[in-house]
């Protein structure tokens, strides 16, 4: 069974994944991050920075290969619903708004994480 922490985290893994496609992670972005955790009741107990962290590490841990792997993993144990599935497309499409500037690295990440929750 998985934690909400497992679940929070698995969360702020892919928002990472889409925020730092461009290389750089903006304080806009963090903000949008942490306000998207924060906003569902059940996890507004945990350590939203020490998530992010661990998230952030785990990332930069990662090769793009092993990143997909790790998303496609999660997402089936996760992901349920078409429902979960449309609430975490429309989580990373405001990441990917949060700083003003949809660049073509961030569209890129957002097609392929798409392309994995369908």
């Amino acid at each position: 069974m998985i934690t909400d922490k497992q679940l929070a985290h698995f969360l702020v893994y892919v928002y990472v994944c889409i925020a730092k496609s461009d290389f750089h992670l903006v304080d806009e972005e963090v903000s949008m991050i942490v306000s998207k955790l924060k906003k569902h009741e059940k996890y507004k107990h945990l350590d939203t920075e020490s998530i992010l962290q661990e998230a952030l590490a785990e990332h930069a841990s990662h090769t793009e290969d092993e990143m997909f792997r790790h998303i496609s993993h999660y997402t089936q144990k996760i992901c349920h619903t078409e429902a979960d599935k449309q609430l975490l497309i429309t989580d990373l499409e405001d990441i990917v708004e949060a700083d003003g500037v949809v660049k073509d690295l961030e569209m890129t990440m957002y097609r392929r994480i798409k392309q994995i929750l369908a």
